[in-house]
């Protein structure tokens, strides 16, 4: 079995726009954390770093936290570029 990843080895397609979206606003890691703790999702900042450096799966569920936390629609963190990428059509 194999197991998805990018042509750079991150486990993730959003870490990159997270981060991005994160210094945009100017917020801090845990910044971040807070956001999310008050939408009643439990990612922390430990969490996030691994999400940022794609060494973490991101569930669907943590992708509408994100796109509710900054504002975003959940396909708005995706580089549609690395999809066609990364899958064959």
């Amino acid at each position: 079995m194999s197991i998805l990843k990018t042509k750079d080895g991150r486990k993730n397609l959003v870490g990159l726009k997270v981060l991005q979206l994160r210094e945009g606003r100017g917020m801090s890691q845990r910044d971040l954390a807070k956001a999310f703790q008050l939408i009643g999702c439990d990612i922390d900042q430990n969490v996030i770093t691994r999400i940022e450096t794609g060494k973490r799966k991101v569930t669907d569920m943590e992708i509408w936290a994100i796109s509710i936390v900054f504002g975003v629609k959940a396909g708005e963190l995706f580089d549609p570029g690395e999809l066609d990428e990364m899958f064959v059509r």
